[in-house]
């Protein structure tokens, strides 16, 4: 693909087929006048879409994160990992121990001190 780099019909062409959902619709309604380069195209795809990196999640969402008590140990590590992997910059050392923080007692005081050499070992013993 590298080839085509300096193509810019194409890559307007191929970045129109990669879109789908909402994205698909911007993109139909987008005002042809507005698109005469693929730069035009980048920098009115990122503005439309600036929310998105707007709205990552930060350490301190991290940190005040609860277990819900109906939830099972695995569902909620899950829903953790999930959102510690949007943070930016990224935690992934500090993970494990960042996770032990946000349990309810119970969990807490089992896991205070106790290093797993991974977050899958972790999610297991939990």
């Amino acid at each position: 693909m590298g080839a085509y780099a300096k193509d810019e019909e194409l890559l307007i062409h191929f970045f129109q087929e990669s879109l789908t959902g909402v994205a698909v619709t911007w993109y139909a309604n987008l005002e042809p006048s507005r698109v005469h380069s693929w730069k035009d195209l980048m920098v009115a795809f990122v503005r439309q879409y600036q929310y998105n990196f707007d709205m990552v999640p930060d350490r301190m969402q991290l940190q005040n994160m609860c277990k819900k008590g109906h939830g099972s140990f695995k569902e909620y590590a899950q829903r953790w990992r999930d959102l510690a992997a949007q943070v930016a910059p990224s935690i992934t050392k500090k993970m494990r121990t960042m996770i032990v923080d946000t349990l309810p007692v119970f969990y807490y005081e089992k896991m205070v001190g106790y290093t797993p050499s991974s977050f899958a070992d972790l999610v297991f013993d939990g």
